[in-house]
C-alpha cells in the first residue's frame, strides 16, 4: 500500500514539474507575505487583511502566475461609481 501511495505521489510530482507549474497554498495573508508572494510579483498586493486560503500557481515555462483566495463577504466594500464631470 505504501508503494502505491508513493508511486502516485511521485507520478503527480513528475507530471506537475513536466508541465512547469508550481503551486503553493497559504492559510492566511501573513503566510503569503512571509513567503514574499507579493514582493516577487506572483500576486498583486491588493488583497484585504481578512483574506485566507490563498492559492498561487506559477507556470515556469510561460512565466505566468494565477491565484485564488477567500475572504468574508461582509468585509469587502463595494466600489462606488465615480461622478462624471460636467463638460
Amino acid at each position: 500500500m505504501r508503494i502505491l501511495i508513493a508511486s502516485a505521489a511521485l507520478a503527480f510530482t513528475v507530471d506537475t514539474f513536466a508541465q512547469g507549474v508550481v503551486s503553493s497554498h497559504y492559510p492566511s495573508l501573513k503566510g503569503a507575505r512571509d513567503d514574499k508572494v507579493f514582493s516577487r510579483g506572483l500576486l498583486p498586493d491588493v488583497l484585504p487583511p481578512s483574506t485566507h486560503d490563498i492559492e498561487v500557481n506559477y507556470n515556469m515555462k510561460s512565466r505566468v502566475s494565477s491565484g485564488a483566495h477567500s475572504a468574508p463577504a461582509t468585509r469587502l466594500k463595494a466600489r462606488q461609481p465615480t461622478a462624471q464631470r460636467e463638460r
